[in-house]
């Protein structure tokens, strides 16, 4: 070789090598923070009516594990109870039929520690109005879980006209036993149209009340329809109402969170407008033009609150009034709420309004709305969601036929880890599982018009992120490939800010169809297709899904809530699991095993006998969660310093462990 070629072929190599080294450095720019937090998966299966006509309807889960729901239902404030978790109702009762020439509007519903239900409502005279016909609030208590209820209690009362009425009562308890019980109040102002929010106070179970106090107030505007929340982890008591005073927003509702700490429990007075208490809570802010109002706020078991409002975002209509319902995850603190989703497909025309949330079993979000999407009146509808923050793969091996058979074992007893359909109206259910050598992926759904026939078909677009690249754009270890239900797979990878279509060599995929039902699909995908030798079990990973689904009416393409396709730090955490590995502590107890597992965030307790109840303490002591089960498989979030698990069995023997912290 001369010495110009060795000269020249050096000068190349040199170049390729400059130029990855600048492609890595790039693309290393544009990692970020992985999202972190759950999505809420709703199943369209559970959707159920629970009022036949009617508004405002709340839910509780009852001590004795029934739902209880209560409306603004006919003729008063009705009730009904499901002994089922929701999947049957019975016929509703009217509790508080309404007066004369008022109504009954607008109820809540709380259970009190020691297991007194109270049922509170806001009477609201009709025009022509009379001085004797007052706007107010009472309630309803039953001592008996609910078979009887008592005479009407007096709250408060504002003045006989709208303009100076009171609004929307919501209750919480204290751990003192002082029970409180939060309304929008404009008796205060009589000359203006702004209004508060207020608080009474009550020592005795709902028996008496105090006069109000102001908690809440912006000058000049309207804070209303609070719903309050005593925070598991701090212990301040947080209050989301409807805000019509942020700049840009103007006059267009925003939810807000109010708080206070437990010690101080507003004795500091109200909430200002310029508060460091008054806090906006969405992340990041809707867009300007977005109406966000009648929110509402629950927690769930590992301390992420969720919070709910009815918005204009994608409505079309002229009417003000129709508007959707949407739901957000926030953290610990109600704050931050972010990856919003739909949790029922109403139409553009259609409206799902006056919506509240509840938090069951163990950590189920049950989603309530008045919606007149599927009769000419509204009706009370409900919906269970499923939070993910994690999805946790575990090893095992299937046989790649189309088709779920009943010695497969999927990550999940069912294979339905992760639920969509929602939006896309095709319930589809995802899993997984992986061996040495193939990612598993199951998809199952049910679809009475499969389109396999054009150039646009029904499918599954699956995202991998297998080198934890957490980039704002496709990366290298990133993958994107759509499973049609024809029979094909097309598949991209990330590199360097874009997508590369690729050769999707080596996959097994079969697809297995009902004409006018359903489609089954099952995949294997090779690890060493993902540029890796063995499963990169020691590093988090994220998926992404898109559902497609095709019919006469158009493409609906429905995603996983604030996951998107070119941005894989968006994308859901995701973990390989072995379980003769990950074991961080094995519990036995007389004749019971528990094992600890370490799911990265989460912690996962498998049992072999049923856990009743579990009590998870700081490591000072203090509890931070506890819940009624009955579940041999479960999960707690991971303490940033650690936390202590004690487990509660039906033969009442405990067992107890040590769960260590979490690292950032």
């Amino acid at each position: 070789m001369t010495g110009t070629r060795w000269k020249m072929r050096h000068r190349i190599r040199i170049f390729f090598v400059l130029l990855l080294i600048i492609s890595v450095k790039t693309l290393a720019q544009y990692r970020v923070t992985p999202y972190s937090g759950s999505r809420i998966f709703w199943d369209k299966t559970t959707e159920t009516v629970i009022f036949p006509s009617g508004n405002y309807g709340r839910l509780v889960q009852l001590i004795d594990h029934r739902l209880m729901a209560v409306a603004q239902f006919g003729p008063g404030i009705g009730i009904s109870v499901s002994s089922d978790l929701g999947k049957t109702w019975r016929t509703p009762v009217n509790i508080a039929p309404s007066p004369t020439n008022i109504t009954n509007s607008v109820p809540d519903i709380y259970q009190l520690k020691d297991g007194t239900i109270l049922v509170g409502y806001n009477p609201r005279p009709k025009e022509p109005y009379s001085a004797d016909r007052k706007f107010g609030i009472r309630l309803r208590r039953s001592t008996n879980n609910g078979a009887t209820w008592s005479s009407e209690i007096f709250v408060f009362d504002a003045s006989y006209t709208n303009a100076d009425g009171c609004w929307e009562p919501a209750f919480l308890e204290l751990p003192s036993g002082e029970v409180q019980c939060y309304f929008a109040n404009e008796y205060d102002y009589q000359f203006s149209n702004e209004q508060n929010i207020s608080v009474c106070r009550s020592f005795d179970k709902g028996l008496t009340w105090s006069k109000p106090e102001i908690v809440s107030y912006r000058q000049g505007s309207r804070d209303g329809m609070p719903v309050p929340l005593l925070l598991q982890n701090s212990g301040n008591i947080a209050v989301v109402i409807e805000d019509n005073g942020y700049a840009g927003y103007m006059p267009r509702f925003q939810p807000s969170i109010i708080k206070s700490t437990l010690a101080n429990n507003w004795k500091d007075g109200f909430v200002n407008a310029t508060s460091a208490n008054r806090i906006y809570a969405m992340w990041p802010a809707l867009p300007t033009a977005t109406k966000a109002a009648a929110p509402y706020i629950r927690q769930l078991p590992w301390g992420e609150t969720i919070l709910s409002y009815q918005g204009s975002e994608g409505r079309t209509s002229a009417d003000d009034s129709v508007l959707d319902m949407f739901v957000a995850v926030g953290n610990s603190e109600a704050g931050n709420f972010k990856a919003r989703s739909k949790p029922f497909a109403v139409s553009l025309d259609k409206k799902a309004l006056w919506n509240a949330l509840s938090v069951i079993d163990t950590g189920i979000v049950v989603a309530l709305t008045s919606t007149n999407e599927y009769t000419t009146g509204n009706q009370i509808i409900m919906i269970k969601g499923y939070p993910v923050r994690q999805v946790n793969i575990k090893k095992g091996t299937i046989t790649v036929d189309g088709d779920q058979i009943a010695n497969e074992k999927w990550s999940t007893e069912n294979a339905d880890q992760l639920i969509m359909g929602v939006e896309a109206k095709a319930r589809a259910a995802f899993d997984f599982v992986y061996d040495d050598n193939h990612l598993y992926f199951i998809a199952k759904v049910d679809d009475n018009e499969i389109v396999s026939n054009l150039t646009t078909n029904d499918g599954v677009r699956l995202m991998l992120d297998v080198d934890d690249a957490s980039t704002n754009v496709p990366g290298v270890g990133t993958f994107n490939l759509f499973f049609d239900v024809n029979g094909t797979v097309t598949m991209q990878k990330g590199q360097y800010g874009g997508w590369l279509s690729t050769v999707a060599a080596g996959i097994d995929f079969k697809v297995k169809q009902i004409a006018n039902q359903c489609y089954t699909f099952e995949a294997a995908i090779p690890w060493q297709l993902l540029g890796k030798t063995a499963p990169p079990a020691d590093k988090r990973l994220a998926i992404g899904i898109e559902l497609r689904n095709v019919n006469s009416s158009g493409t609906i393409t429905e995603t996983m809530a604030d996951v998107q396709k070119n941005a894989p730090y968006t994308w859901v955490e995701t973990r390989l699991i072995s379980d003769t590995k990950d074991a961080i502590k094995v519990i036995k107890k007389n004749s019971k095993e528990v094992k600890i597992l370490d799911r990265g965030s989460l912690i996962e307790i498998i049992a072999t006998h049923p856990v009743q109840r579990y009590e998870l303490y700081a490591i000072d002591g203090r509890l931070i969660n506890a819940e009624a089960i009955e579940k041999s498989l479960f999960y707690v979030e991971k303490q940033k310093t650690g936390s202590i698990i004690r487990l509660f069995f039906k033969d009442r023997s405990m067992a107890s462990g040590f769960i260590a912290q979490r690292c950032e």
